[in-house]
């Protein structure tokens, strides 16, 4: 077996930053939305090429990546949400 076919389909993105704000009229879905729109234009890739979804979030409640998903109009084969704040990385 080829090590190298482990990674077909892989992308690799850089970071997007969404302007903080200390008072917004918007919540955590808004931001993701506007993170993952920014990140879908720098990498060049279109919707249907994501094939899942991780989302960690102290105030995404009571929504989940799985309703991120059908908000931002994907098809993952995989969700994740861990809503751990900054030791979700870790786990």
């Amino acid at each position: 077996m080829n090590p190298a076919a482990n990674y077909d389909g892989v992308a690799v993105l850089a970071p997007v930053t969404v302007p903080y704000l200390r008072a917004s009229e918007h919540g955590a879905a808004w931001f993701i939305g506007r993170a993952f729109a920014g990140l879908l234009d720098a990498a060049g890739l279109a919707k249907s090429d994501v094939d899942g979804l991780a989302i960690s979030s102290f105030t995404l409640a009571p929504d989940t990546a799985v309703s991120m998903s059908e908000y931002l109009g994907l098809a993952p084969r995989w969700t994740e949400h861990l809503p751990f704040g900054g030791a979700s990385g870790v786990i």
